[in-house]
């Protein structure tokens, strides 16, 4: 059986040393330069965790399919969102829309989406947030992919 993304998302954000290690022997993570396979990468920030996931990418690309996760993890009264960041061939940051998740704690989302950016997309990367409203309270990031 086939592990759904977010069990990869998920299983990363555990931590477990051993999984890592089995992770990468599988060849889940760091892709080689040329981007071939699929990749996983995660972040945690107090009260959320999430990841994205994606199957194949080519720097430069103007589309790419990709899964991004999150999920509560403090039952707090706010609530999280994950968002997609990707740097242009011309190297300008480009800030996707925000996904909310509003389920509270334990409750997880996964979104599957394509980006598109006809100036082509060299860099991978995502933003995981805990809000108040529509104000951002705290966040991570990470670049999952980028040259």
């Amino acid at each position: 059986m086939t592990p759904t993304p977010h069990q990869y998302i998920r299983k990363v954000a555990l931590g477990s040393a051993a999984l890592a290690l089995a992770v990468g022997a599988i060849g889940i993570g760091a892709p080689d330069s040329n981007a071939a396979g699929f990749w996983t990468e995660v972040c945690r920030t107090t009260g959320a965790d999430g990841g994205v996931f994606a199957s194949s990418f080519t720097p430069g690309t103007t589309k790419v399919d990709i899964s991004l996760n999150v999920e509560d993890t403090l039952a707090d009264g706010h609530h999280v969102a994950v968002r997609f960041v990707s740097e242009t061939n011309s190297g300008a940051i480009r800030n996707w829309a925000w996904h909310h998740n509003f389920g509270g704690l334990n409750h997880s989302i996964e979104i599957d989406t394509t980006a598109a950016d006809g100036e082509g997309i060299r860099a991978l990367g995502f933003e995981v947030g805990r809000f108040e409203g529509s104000r951002l309270i705290n966040h991570c990031s990470a670049w999952a992919l980028k040259y």
